[in-house]
């Protein structure tokens, strides 16, 4: 999968829950401090969105970080909270910008 797949699929699973959660885009760039026009961006897949961002989209839609990344991942619930952990964990470790190499190299390998 390319980078520029990553990113629609990303913005198409943001903007599908968005509506799902009745905001608009004004309201959800509001609540994470954000621009209408970044939302709108992110969701047309035209900008990479920092894993920081991710996380607060993830929080204010209501779903885990990894849910924005796949429509059909369903992880069993005991271990929603372990892996939000240890992303956390990984991103203080590496910092943002490494991890978010590492996992584009590694989702390229998954094509």
């Amino acid at each position: 999968m390319k980078n520029d797949d990553i990113q629609k699929a990303f913005g198409k699973r943001v903007r599908k829950l968005r509506k799902e959660k009745g905001l608009t885009q004004e309201q959800l760039a509001q609540s994470i401090d954000r621009s209408v026009d970044t939302i709108s961006n992110i969701e047309r897949g035209f900008s990479a969105t920092k894993l920081s961002t991710a996380g607060v989209l993830a929080e204010q839609l209501g779903v885990e970080l990894y849910d924005l990344f796949s429509a059909d991942h369903k992880t069993p619930q005991p271990y929603s909270s372990e892996i939000t952990y240890n992303i956390g964990r990984l991103i203080e470790l590496i910092g943002e910008d490494k991890l978010a190499a590492h996992l584009a190299s590694l989702l390229s390998t998954l094509e």
